[in-house]
């Protein structure tokens, strides 16, 4: 493999796996070993000779990508020794370049500029690079002429580990369902609610009550629970007896909870496995109950699917105007049930106090369900004509974005300027620090040929009180 190959997959790397702005370098050795041996490493020899020749670029990219993931390896190596000076680091820096003499590392440093470090250049266009190109955040700490300047950026970039992040995952499971989108502060505050409960290593404590570090590594933690894959990781419970790896426990995380009606009846799906059905719920018992996540089963609320209006999914927020069902603990959630009793057009017992109800359209300034709305709401798409598949819409035709915060649209790779639905083929990412990246395509549609229509068309002086309503013959309006 050539070190364009590499810092190109490294690139591909960094970009793909974050799913907000926020964006962290850290890296593995198993990432890099994902990549290329990193035995393989000292033959690159863009490397080891002076690196102002990285800030070039090749095919639209930097060839800098590769030299910050292995100076960022050089970090987690120094971070998991639990060593953290500037000499600690450029010992291991120069054992993965092949460097024997961790003193030829200044000049690379520096480069031909001792007045502008060759080092900072790089780290400070990377982030420009990200950010202008792609929407994504990295924080780094601002030049200094103190000692360690160099490797400051990188030792910046030493957060939560892959181990400290697999013992969240029991926290993922209790609180949320696999998949599930949630704004970044109902995140942090459910977090940091539950905090004592997971179990940590002292270094990630540490980092986390840092107040520099502390936010970036929620932010970090916030984007491997959106691409968390489900898996509950549970820690040994004599360390001694066993390997440090956590081993994972066969637990299955659902993605949603799903309502059809079958003969005027209600009728629950599991789903799982990219929203694939994976159980169909009999009856409401407290193993059915126990499926779901704490937040879900004492009260939920259902809104119509997108493409499938007979298909109403779950979720833990009151939508106004959307909601359609709400499923209610009687016991637990006693003033919403009575509420709720009063105030719905039909109602469905399923199981000991568990009950469904069809409200009648209520508002979400109510007191009783004023907790229960987002806020801020996440990011989601609206409207536009569906191509008959999810998150993908005729062109010309795309969705409203519904947000409160700031956000950029990337379409194939380049940030879109200006955002309107009349969108051209592509496939889309709305990003922004607080939501889970949105994505969809927006594909042509083939058009066999125009359907002429069997009428003249409206004649609206004829439309009066009491007269038949028009014939609707597709979407297009004509006016002559």
């Amino acid at each position: 493999m050539t070190y364009r190959e590499f810092n190109r997959h490294v690139f591909q790397l960094y970009t793909l796996r974050s799913s907000t702005s926020f964006c962290n370098l850290s890296i593995t050795v198993e990432d890099i070993e994902g990549i290329s041996p990193i035995g393989d490493v000292p033959a690159f020899p863009e490397l080891r000779n002076a690196w102002n020749e990285l800030l070039k670029t090749e095919e639209s990219l930097p060839q800098y990508f590769g030299l910050l993931a292995i100076q960022c390896l050089a970090g987690t190596l120094m971070e998991a020794d639990d060593d953290g000076t500037h000499r600690d680091y450029n010992v291991r820096l120069s054992q993965l370049l092949g460097i024997s003499d961790k003193y030829c590392l200044q000049p690379l440093y520096i480069g031909d500029n001792l007045a502008n470090p060759i080092q900072e250049q790089i780290w400070l266009s990377a982030t420009e690079f990200l950010r202008l190109g792609f929407g994504l955040t990295v924080h780094i700490p601002a030049p200094t002429l103190n000692a360690g300047r160099f490797i400051q950026f990188p030792k910046s970039q030493a957060l939560l580990t892959k181990e400290d992040m697999k013992r969240c995952s029991g926290f993922f499971y209790a609180h949320f369902l696999r998949g599930e989108t949630v704004h970044y502060s109902f995140f942090k505050q459910k977090f940091l609610s539950n905090l004592s409960e997971i179990q940590l290593s002292p270094r990630a404590r540490g980092i986390l009550h840092d107040s520099d570090r502390g936010e970036n590594a929620i932010r970090q933690l916030f984007n491997h629970f959106n691409r968390w894959d489900g898996k509950v990781w549970q820690t040994p419970s004599k360390p001694s007896l066993v390997k440090k790896q956590s081993a994972p426990k066969v637990v299955e995380a659902f993605e949603g909870l799903m309502l059809v009606f079958e003969s005027n009846n209600p009728a629950f799906f599991l789903l799982a496995n990219s929203r694939n059905v994976h159980e169909k719920v009999i009856s409401w018992n407290r193993n059915a109950c126990f499926a779901f996540p704490d937040s879900f089963r004492e009260i939920s609320f259902f809104q119509a699917s997108s493409l499938y209006k007979e298909e109403f999914h779950a979720s833990r927020f009151f939508v106004p105007g959307e909601t359609r069902y709400v499923l209610v603990d009687g016991t637990s959630k006693g003033r919403e049930y009575r509420f709720l009793l009063e105030n719905s057009r039909n109602e469905w017992q399923l199981g000991d106090q568990v009950y469904l109800f069809e409200p009648t359209p209520v508002e979400d300034n109510i007191p009783i369900l004023r907790p229960y709305v987002e806020s801020p709401a996440s990011a989601r798409l609206w409207g536009g004509i569906n191509s008959g598949k999810d998150n993908s819409y005729v062109a010309h035709f795309g969705p409203e974005i519904i947000t409160a915060g700031d956000y950029l649209v990337i379409c194939d790779g380049r940030q879109v300027g200006s955002y309107n639905s009349d969108l051209s083929p592509g496939s889309y990412v709305v990003r922004s620090s607080e939501n889970r990246d949105l994505k969809f395509d927006v594909v042509d549609l083939p058009i066999s040929g125009v359907i002429s229509p069997s009428g003249s068309g409206w004649d609206l002086r004829d439309l009066t009180p009491g007269s038949v309503a028009p014939h609707i013959e597709g979407c297009i309006a004509y006016v002559e």
